[in-house]
């Protein structure tokens, strides 16, 4: 039989986020919608609660505390607050956890730390396509290999914060197979 009982570090994480929630969300998320600007402290002061680095192992800086239900515990405190403010706040998830679970071991090296800084990374992902019956697993997007790297066409839509990321994580249908494919923001 399945215990559906909070542990105790899953019910300090909600504690904590509730306490963010009404504290400093529920104050400003008005404001934020209708100026269309979700104010640097109060995203910062969501990062600072860590929940993301709970799901990072721990040789990259994280916890290693891996769990969905712990996910989606935190993204339901969050989101009592606000949910244009959680979705913010979890958009790095995008990136962290595919990386985590199915990038290289060079990318792990390289990316995971940043999911445990004192700063939210400024990373997405790239999925959803503007087609009527848009499958993740029949990408319009192609990938084809070009010597050391990859020439990427097609057109992504519902991209959260493409504006403000860095790096962007985009998946393209590579021979068949959707691929993953980690592009600089900035790349032509």
């Amino acid at each position: 039989m399945l215990d559906f009982r909070l542990d105790e570090e899953q019910k300090m994480l909600t504690e904590a986020i509730s306490r963010y929630a009404n504290e400093r969300v529920r104050k400003v998320y008005r404001d934020a919608e209708e100026d269309g600007q979700i104010p640097d402290e109060v995203v910062q002061a969501g990062w600072e609660i860590g929940v993301l680095p709970t799901a990072i192992p721990e040789d990259y800086g994280g916890f290693g505390e891996y769990s969905a239900v712990t996910g989606v515990l935190a993204m339901e405190a969050f989101a009592w607050g606000d949910l244009a403010i959680t979705l913010k706040l979890m958009v790095p998830n995008l990136v962290a956890i595919p990386v985590m679970l199915s990038g290289t071991d060079a990318q792990k090296t390289d990316l995971l730390p940043s999911f445990c800084g004192e700063t939210m990374p400024r990373m997405t992902a790239a999925l959803t396509e503007p087609r009527i019956q848009f499958s993740p697993y029949k990408l319009a997007t192609t990938a084809v290999s070009d010597g050391d790297g990859y020439v990427l066409n097609g057109t992504k839509t519902v991209v959260p914060l493409a504006n403000e990321a860095e790096l962007i994580l985009v998946y393209a249908n590579e021979d068949g197979q959707t691929q993953g494919f980690l592009v600089p923001a900035n790349a032509e």
